[in-house]
């Protein structure tokens, strides 16, 4: 008698200590900023926002703005509000008992009866299932940060094409005016005689070509400003200018095994870890389910005064303390749902490790493109682009004096266009890259030598 009293008030204090999980995992919701809801009533036709063309204020108000962050963020409070649940005892049982026909007793009819009851779980019913609920709800937390990483990367992949687009765009307007030179070279040595018609027409044909370059790089930028718009979660009549500045060129600082270890512990592989976990400890509260259970009550019997006279305790109600053992006759029930439990949390492993080889080779690639547009930008920069300046410049003398022709002068402004181009692109595949990799390494990755 003294174990079962022990046992269940241990399985009151239950619930209370189980309480610890929903108080840590809510203190961390508490801490996250909340992510801003749309606001329903606004005109669809009219700007959200007003951005100075920086890629900070770009990928913060992605983070505070973006529907995909909102749902995770849900979805977090879901699984947070679920662990309460997870952890309470059954509801108490109070019942009332009308004696249609009365127990007639010595000390008197006994006519109404009055009880209460509660059932206890096996102990590590509770615990196991707020410790799954909790894991579920780290999970979600995870997911988010996830998500999060993912909304920065398509923030600065679209940004960093956009800013390609207008340092493109420049480039061949500064050609178009090069060529407009050349043109008018062409011109003054057709008046001469020292050039010839054909000449004229082909330095005609690029301007032509360079015009269409230009609007078919418009076209180009609408397209990449939805993508940064549905990042964004901003109206079409929201302008999103670019700033001018090149992005920073540089190698991280970290090794490749220091970034490939942080990239194991991505959130988006913790989270199906904590899932896999979590499941392991729903097959613990499975198989607790399927081991006895306990119900403690108390009963009350009214009884009334007894018929006869001078009844020594007539009138005296009944009380009767009662104890119950819940047996678990469908055992074969929960030892599914245990199977079913474990069947899932090696699933979940399975996904992790698939998820972890992804964002290690993934690693591996962004870093090689890294150091390729290292590699590039300061090749183009620092040695063939001045090379190519030098000779446009020298072309460009000869052309109008008449001692060289104009093959030279377009193959040279090939050259310049190309490396122009070349540079740009390098500095916008760097960005990009260097987005990606901090996507996938789970954290901001710290610049080591720059071009």
């Amino acid at each position: 008698m003294r174990s079962l009293l022990l046992a269940s008030s241990l399985l009151v204090l239950l619930p209370a200590c189980a309480g610890s999980y929903e108080r840590q995992t809510r203190s961390s919701l508490d801490a996250r900023p909340r992510p801003v809801p749309r606001d329903d009533d606004a005109d669809p036709e009219a700007p959200s926002a007003s951005f100075d063309g920086s890629y900070p204020r770009y990928v913060g108000y992605a983070l505070e703005h973006n529907p995909d962050l909102r749902a995770r963020y849900a979805e977090w409070e879901a699984a947070v509000d679920g662990i309460d649940t997870m952890r309470s005892l059954p509801n108490p049982v109070v019942r009332y008992s009308l004696y249609l026909r009365h127990v007639e007793t010595r000390v008197g009819p006994q006519r109404h009866k009055l009880g209460f009851s509660q059932s206890f779980p096996w102990p590590t019913q509770l615990s196991a299932g707020a410790a799954s609920a909790s894991l579920s709800a780290s999970a979600a937390e995870q997911r988010l940060d996830g998500e999060a990483l993912a909304v920065t990367e398509r923030v600065g992949s679209a940004y960093w094409r956009l800013w390609l687009v207008d340092r493109t765009k420049g480039v061949l307007e500064d050609q178009q005016k090069l060529l407009e030179a050349v043109e008018e070279a062409a011109r003054a040595r057709l008046e001469v005689g020292s050039a010839s018609l054909a000449d004229l027409t082909q330095v005609s044909l690029r301007r032509s070509r360079l015009i269409d370059r230009i609007g078919a790089l418009t076209e180009e930028r609408h397209r990449l400003e939805a993508a940064l718009r549905r990042a964004l979660s901003v109206t079409p009549a929201t302008a999103l200018p670019v700033a001018e500045a090149p992005p920073e060129v540089a190698l991280p600082s970290e090794s490749d095994a220091s970034l490939r270890q942080a990239a194991r512990k991505n959130p988006r592989v913790s989270a199906l870890e904590l899932l896999a976990e979590s499941r392991r400890e729903a097959a613990d509260r499975a198989f607790a389910a399927g081991l006895p259970g306990f119900s403690v009550g108390v009963d009350w019997i009214e009884t009334g005064p007894a018929m006869a006279t001078g009844v020594a305790d007539s009138g005296k109600d009944a009380v009767m303390l009662n104890f119950g053992i819940d047996i678990p006759i469908w055992r074969h029930v929960h030892s599914a749902e245990e199977a079913r439990a474990k069947s899932e949390s090696r699933a979940f492993l399975a996904q992790r490790d698939a998820a972890e080889d992804e964002m290690v080779a993934g690693t591996e690639v962004a870093l090689a493109d890294v150091r390729d547009a290292f590699r590039r930008v300061r090749l183009y920069r620092d040695t063939l682009l001045p090379q190519a300046e030098t000779v446009i410049e020298s072309v460009l003398g000869g052309y109008q004096v008449g001692e060289v022709g104009l093959a030279a002068v377009l193959m040279g402004q090939d050259d310049m266009l190309e490396l122009s181009l070349g540079l740009h692109r390098a500095q916008a595949d760097h960005a990009i890259a260097w987005a990606r990799l901090e996507a996938l390494v789970g954290r901001k990755v710290a610049a080591g030598e720059g071009a």
